[in-house]
């Protein structure tokens, strides 16, 4: 992960929005005995949530650690089996947008259905060209791929010519029957030759 990619001109910050939409929840209401455990993937500096330490418990990693508090760690190799239902919440804060193999963006949106308990939220935030201008992801193509994968949208947030598009989704029960199918491969969603071709593959289940 880019620090450029995470400065203030370039969306840098978006835990403020992850911590009003919790607020607006009521989640800062909580026993401080029962803090909201999060893990904030790709951090760059590790008191992000410091404001917020009596109702949330925030654990920082990233590939390349810049901080001696903020664990090294690749979230694509923590293992599944110790951190299933593990977390309340889980931040993909301009994470997936630099993971460079389309399937491994999908197995880690996979993984964070997995990692979270039940009910738990997905924070994910993209930049807005991601969705906005890409030869094969769309809004709702994206909807569509986070509903198979067992997430509900809660909020979303973005404005037509600006930077960066937020999103909070909830863990839902996956269908037994979920079809990942049309999300394996490359489906064009947007003609023209100014699109890019950010795109998030499936595997099978």
């Amino acid at each position: 992960m880019s620090s450029i990619g995470q400065g203030s001109d370039r969306g840098g910050g978006s835990e403020r929005v992850l911590i009003n939409w919790l607020v607006n929840m009521g989640l800062s209401k909580r026993d401080s005995m029962w803090k909201l455990c999060l893990l904030e993937v790709g951090a760059l500096k590790p008191d992000n949530y410091a404001s917020c330490s009596s109702w949330i418990d925030a654990t920082p990693i990233d590939l390349r650690s810049r901080h001696p508090a903020i664990r090294e760690q690749n979230f694509l190799m923590m293992g599944a089996n110790e951190n299933r239902g593990k977390w309340d919440v889980l931040s993909l804060s301009l994470v997936v947008n630099f993971v460079p193999e389309p399937r491994d963006r999908g197995r880690m949106l996979c993984l964070a259905h997995n990692f979270l308990r039940e009910s738990g939220l997905l924070f994910l935030v993209l930049p807005l060209p991601c969705v906005e201008n890409s030869r094969y992801l769309t809004f709702e193509h994206l909807g569509s791929l986070m509903t198979a994968i067992g997430f509900h949208e809660v909020e979303k947030k973005w404005k037509q010519g600006g930077k960066m598009a937020y999103w909070l989704y909830k863990k839902v029960e996956r269908g037994m029957h979920s079809d990942f199918s049309p999300f394996r491969k490359r489906c064009v969603c947007r003609q023209g030759s100014s699109r890019n071709n950010f795109v998030i593959l499936l595997q099978d289940q």
